[in-house]
């Protein structure tokens, strides 16, 4: 059932996806008649139900989505729902609500410590971003900050090559640590200091075309059009990088620039 609500989610048969949750469900209902527990090893039904919401999100059915997301909260608290349940939120323009979301997620502790380190770092930013937007700026640099020490902290200790090169997930992680970095930098008013870190992003992992697309992304919705236009003639001497994000940078770059 796991593998196949992966495949239903892929292909958007976001029903037919519901429709296995609720023999995942009954199946869990079993197992706690027959044995009083779930037993360790077997996919959280939460986990389930939080994979089963961000595909209905992913085709508007957002309110659907909320409700699946709440009641996997009701099974356990889980860090992805409440992040879903915050993206939602903020979307709404509902910023302080979304903004409690996204501390609350803060504090769950995931099986990997590295993991919930970066996954923490990441919710503090997307945190700050709504209490910004909830017009509460000194308790937004407060958390930015924060953020920023914790990337700090797993770059300098954590992701940076331990006397050796990095491995592809190194460079993955290593590459999001410096992005996010440049991102809560812009937040501080540090543009510098941003575009400094997103040149390190983009250097550390450079056949990736994820990095390059967040990047100039990011970049050009923020009116930096010639550290976007670096990044993109990066971009287009990378064979890596598929044609689909060569093309869509090439017409978001070409309409800027005639805008």
């Amino acid at each position: 059932y796991v593998t196949d609500i992966a495949n239903d989610l892929e292909v958007e048969r976001i029903s037919a996806a519901r429709e296995r949750l609720g023999h995942i469900e009954a199946f869990y209902a079993r197992l706690k008649d027959q044995m009083g527990s779930v037993p360790d090893g077997v996919w959280p039904v939460e986990d389930a139900m939080v994979s089963v919401a961000i595909g209905y999100h992913s085709v508007g059915e957002i309110d659907t989505a909320v409700q699946l997301l709440s009641r996997a909260q009701a099974h356990k608290p889980n860090l992805r729902a409440l992040e879903q349940l915050g993206e939602i939120s903020r979307k709404r323009g509902r910023y302080a609500e979304a903004a409690k979301y996204f501390g609350d997620a803060t504090h769950i502790q995931l099986d990997n410590a590295l993991l919930t380190h970066k996954m923490h770092a990441r919710l503090l930013r997307m945190q700050g971003e709504a209490v910004a937007a909830a017009n509460q700026p000194q308790q937004a640099q407060r958390l930015f900050r924060d953020a920023l020490g914790r990337w700090q902290n797993l770059i300098e200790r954590h992701l940076g090559p331990a006397g050796g090169r990095l491995d592809e997930r190194g460079r993955a992680d290593l590459s999001l640590a410096f992005s996010e970095r440049g991102r809560l930098f812009h937040q501080l008013g540090e543009t510098r200091h941003a575009l400094a870190s997103f040149e390190q992003a983009v250097d550390v992992d450079n056949e990736s075309a994820n990095v390059y697309a967040d990047v100039i992304a990011f970049l050009l919705t923020r009116g930096h059009y010639t550290a976007a236009l670096d990044a993109y003639h990066r971009a287009l001497g990378r064979d890596s990088v598929e044609e689909y994000y060569k093309v869509y940078s090439t017409l978001w770059i070409v309409l800027l620039a005639r805008s």
